[in-house]
């Protein structure tokens, strides 16, 4: 039988994983290909859907990385394991891995705009001698803000990290990195 994408599916949350008080990643229940950089939508009924990103591929889960900034997300906040979500998906082209194997890799993200790179991270730091190389620049507001903590404590053992931040507590001005 062909999935349609376009039907919607519930998936159980496995997981939460809160890294500040506006972004968690959800860790979902889901079997089925997906590519990094592609996405999903995320609805719930009487509140609407909103497409997110996948941060993460695992053995029969996804991860959403979500930050809360209106309705349908303010709902999503209110789950915790074992509720259900409605996912449709997933969509996009996503990163095709195959075109960056051999090669030197630079990955530029901030903020939550990392989590739709980060399975290609997590993929070339699994296998670094598909490339020749690959550094990555991530950029947050201030410390207090940086996601996904334990992954770049993983990243800095296999690759060239370079982490900024544009204020430090303390700091009144910001830090300019180039």
């Amino acid at each position: 039988m062909v999935k349609n994408e376009y039907l919607p599916f519930q998936a159980e949350i496995k997981e939460v994983i809160v890294h500040t008080d506006s972004e968690y990643t959800f860790r979902i229940a889901y079997q089925g290909q997906v590519k990094p950089g592609q996405f999903f939508e995320i609805s719930l009924p009487k509140y609407g859907e909103a497409p997110i990103s996948v941060s993460g591929i695992g053995n029969g889960v996804i991860d959403f990385t979500i930050r809360r900034v209106g309705k349908v997300t303010n709902q999503v906040f209110a789950h915790d394991v074992g509720d259900s979500l409605f996912l449709r998906g997933p969509y996009g082209n996503g990163f095709d891995l195959e075109n960056y194997k051999g090669k030197e890799l630079v990955i530029i993200a901030g903020g939550t705009g990392l989590s739709p790179v980060k399975g290609v991270i997590d993929y070339f730091c699994n296998y670094t001698e598909q490339t020749k190389g690959l550094t990555l620049i991530a950029g947050f507001k201030t410390p207090k803000d940086i996601l996904f903590l334990n992954d770049f404590k993983r990243w800095q053992e296999k690759i060239n990290v370079i982490l900024t931040v544009d204020c430090a507590e303390g700091d009144t001005a910001c830090i300019l990195v180039w």
